[in-house]
């Protein structure tokens, strides 16, 4: 999809920060990636670079938070305790995976991710939804 054709959804308020599709579809990022956190037997591949679990938690709960903040931009204080509680949460939930562990560089890098990922989402939704 071209800039152009993403700045007119924007306009006819489709992708509008805070409008009810952008929400659903922030709902279903939440859903996705509690599956994907919470599914048992998940593991990178052997052969894969160094940290590169690490750099997979950066970009899920970066994408997270960026859906979070675009969905809810005006409600900052509640946006932010709900994205530390699910990270949290995610994070600790794999205690109960079979094959799943808690490990705290892991959790590091969630909320390295989902901070970042909320302040592009906020900065980026001030641009079109002014508060």
């Amino acid at each position: 999809m071209r800039l152009g054709k993403s700045l007119q959804l924007l306009d006819r308020g489709l992708l509008q920060p805070g409008g009810l599709p952008v929400r659903a579809a922030s709902i279903v990022v939440v859903v996705l990636i509690a599956v994907a956190s919470l599914t048992p037997n998940i593991s990178v591949p052997s052969g894969a670079p160094a940290n590169t679990d690490l750099a997979i938690h950066l970009f899920m709960q970066g994408v997270l938070g960026f859906s979070l903040a675009w969905g809810w931009p005006k409600n900052r204080a509640v946006t932010v305790a709900t994205l530390a509680i699910l990270v949290v949460t995610l994070e600790v939930g794999q205690i109960w995976v079979p094959g799943r562990s808690f490990a705290v560089a892991d959790l590091i890098s969630n909320a390295v991710g989902a901070g970042f990922g909320a302040w592009f989402g906020f900065s980026a939704s001030t641009r079109f939804c002014p508060r």
